[in-house]
């Protein structure tokens, strides 16, 4: 039986990369960094890791609260809502899993009725980012300590997501979906993969395993 299902956000809730909307939005020399660190990574010259850093640092010194609005105006893809509740309903716990920062994904998850949101953790003062606190590089780990919390097992989880670093946790869960890939490595990593614009098509294909397992 399943008992908690992470989503990941770029790509899968999220129409776009959220964190480059709210850069975007801010535009001026944050964002004229944030390309040069894009291209970086782009090229080979950078790690993942160092990519996130350098990137989510970015936000040092701007408020929270500008981010937070900004996150709230990230567009959805539809049916996101409604799936949701449809998981909760079913007695799962939900959970946003994704390397975004807190200041992002907290607003989205609320927005969404999510129960737990996981990502890169940063440290605010006075409503002013300070620094970085954790950043969450390793999907299959950031969900490995909330699950031995609540005493779940890997193979009572469900994971979606559309990228390579859903690759891991794919393979440790008991039953992944991959939406609108674009890498065959995501698509052989999960047990099925859905092509839709509607996140409820998600949902319906779902329903069978979740009351079945």
């Amino acid at each position: 039986m399943f008992k908690l299902i992470s989503i990941d956000l770029d790509g899968t809730l999220a129409l776009s990369n959220s964190f480059d909307y709210v850069i975007h939005r801010i535009g001026g020399d944050i964002e004229k960094k944030f390309l040069e660190i894009e291209e970086a990574f782009a090229t080979g010259e950078i790690s993942y890791e160092k990519m996130l850093v350098d990137e989510f640092s970015l936000l040092i010194g701007l408020r929270a609260s500008i981010i937070r609005e900004l996150a709230s105006e990230i567009p959805l893809i539809p049916g996101a809502k409604s799936a949701i509740a449809k998981f909760r309903e079913a007695g799962l716990l939900t959970v946003l899993l994704t390397d975004n920062p807190d200041v992002v994904i907290d607003v989205i998850s609320k927005r969404l009725g999510i129960d737990y949101a996981l990502g890169t953790k940063m440290k605010i003062k006075n409503d002013i980012i300070v620094s970085i606190e954790h950043v969450n590089s390793n999907k299959k780990e950031k969900l490995r300590e909330l699950i031995n919390e609540l005493g779940i097992s890997f193979e009572e989880c469900i994971h979606i997501g559309d990228w390579i670093n859903d690759i891991e946790l794919m393979k440790a869960v008991g039953f992944s979906i991959a939406i609108n890939p674009r890498n065959p490595e995501v698509i052989r990593a999960a047990k099925i993969t859905i092509r839709t614009k509607n996140f409820m098509d998600v949902y319906n294909v779902l329903k069978d395993y979740i009351f079945k397992n």
